[in-house]
């Protein structure tokens, strides 16, 4: 441990200390709350915010009304990876999420293969300052559900929040057992709401005065007992001795607190060795691997601007077009996938053809445009050896479409064409109405997937 670790959480308990500005004292960031109430969105900056909460204060449109449809059983099939998606796009919280839907100039991510995903997860760094409960908009929970796609928010604690001992904070109840009054609170909103569960993610040390492990613990398991298995994912950053510390594979450091919340999302910079140390460690710690999601930042592959590459599997040529090598790695091992940022095609690209064609190409494997785009300094930086072997739809889990009680679609999508009232289609206008997006058709990998990469012994190349 070193002088910045037994620093911070001496720094961090003197700035809880401080008067914060409270949310009514910036009034343009009161106006744009307001206008996106209008559209069906909500979140929170702030404890207090938290605190208030009351259902009285929503409108109904606020709320998704489409249940989780459960899906008909399917056989675990060996060699694949649950995928669960961190859908961080731009700040998130865009006029295409509109609940009423709304006019834009060209579509974007709607997530189009959704029978390969598990869990979706809605992350926003949308607010300036404190960034603290990004609730999924009404419009994805119910397109999700529709598709027995599991929604969750994310509770998120920066360096720059305030008040942070109040997860810890707990009462004693009539029945002898602790209550946190923060996890009630999550609980209620979710459920209210109507999405399924939550990502924790804390990017910021405890006051020592005030830290106790056992008092975090005791609030991610009263959070975990209050939603279905899996859908309470604690992130890998701050560590059981308070301090951050990003593992990238489960450890002694995480174990305690991955075992509270059931699920842990480690972060994207592992290994093939420290992948499988990850899985041997969960069996020896009585943790299903399955719930280890190790991450995979789909972003790693750009490289614009002078600044330091990032890096995530396979090292290198890993994210973007090579975020099914990833995947594929994790299949291998028995782990589960957590991809940050798949909308990265609609904000790398600027051309819509393109991004539409890159997210094709990141799942089934098809032939990359040869007049692809982009602001990357690395000429033919996304075609990489492999991609079209490796796709993510190879090696993900796939269910049955529908729910296991009945089949139904209309085949809507997200986006439409808009139409003048003259009967004229508007080249540069569509209409997205992301909130009644249907079951689609099974996608269709392209041919070069269909050759095993790993299978054949040549993943030597791409361990780091």
């Amino acid at each position: 441990m070193g002088w910045k670790d037994i620093l911070r959480p001496i720094r961090d308990g003197l700035r809880d200390n401080l008067p914060s500005k409270q949310p009514h004292d910036n009034p343009k960031k009161n106006v744009r709350r307001q206008q996106d109430l209008l559209k069906g969105f909500t979140y929170f900056d702030s404890f207090q915010n938290i605190d208030n909460w009351h259902p009285d204060q929503a409108y109904s449109f606020q709320r998704a009304n489409t249940p989780l449809l459960p899906r008909s059983g399917s056989t675990v099939v060996k060699g694949k990876s649950n995928i669960t998606l961190i859908h961080d796009f731009s700040g998130n919280y865009h006029d295409y999420e509109n609940v009423h839907g709304s006019f834009v100039d060209q579509p974007s991510y709607s997530g189009e293969y959704m029978q390969s995903i598990d869990t979706f997860v809605y992350f926003s760094h949308k607010l300036n300052s404190s960034k603290l409960v990004c609730v999924p908009p009404p419009s994805w929970t119910n397109t999700l559900h529709r598709n027995g796609v599991k929604a969750l928010g994310t509770f998120l604690v920066e360096p720059q929040s305030v008040g942070i001992s109040k997860i810890l904070h707990r009462s004693l109840a009539d029945n002898q057992i602790w209550e946190y009054a923060l996890a009630t609170q999550l609980t209620h909103i979710a459920r209210f709401y109507g999405f399924d569960g939550w990502l924790i993610n804390i990017e910021k040390t405890f006051p020592i005065a005030d830290w106790s492990l056992q008092c975090l613990q005791g609030f991610l398991e009263q959070l975990r007992s209050s939603f279905d298995d899996g859908c309470v994912i604690w992130y890998d950053s701050l560590t059981c001795k308070n301090t951050i510390n990003y593992q990238n594979e489960l450890t002694e450091h995480n174990i305690l607190l991955a075992k509270a919340a059931g699920s842990i999302l480690t972060n994207y910079v592992w290994t093939a060795e420290s992948a499988a140390r990850s899985k041997a460690f969960a069996l020896q710690n009585g943790f299903d691997p399955v719930k280890v999601l190790c991450g995979i930042d789909v972003w790693a592959q750009s490289s614009e601007g002078p600044g330091r590459l990032r890096v995530t599997y396979p090292k290198e040529i890993g994210g973007g077009t090579g975020t099914g090598l990833g995947v594929a790695k994790l299949a291998e091992v028995g782990l589960g996938s957590g991809l940050f940022a798949p909308a990265w095609p609609y904000e790398h690209f600027p051309s819509q053809s393109d991004s539409e064609a890159v997210e094709r190409s990141m799942w089934t494997g098809n032939p990359l445009p040869e007049t692809l785009r982009c602001s990357c300094t690395v000429s033919d930086r996304h075609s990489i050896r492999n991609y079209m072997t490796e796709p993510i739809l190879k090696n993900a889990h796939e269910y049955p479409a529908g729910s296991e009680n009945f089949f139904y679609t209309d085949f809507k999508q997200a986006f439409k064409q808009f139409v003048c009232p003259s009967g004229t289609a508007e080249k540069n206008r569509a209409v997205a109405g992301l909130v009644s997006k249907s079951v689609l058709p099974r996608p269709v990998l392209y041919a070069g997937a269909q050759k095993t990469l790993f299978s054949q012994g040549k993943q030597a190349h791409l361990a780091s």
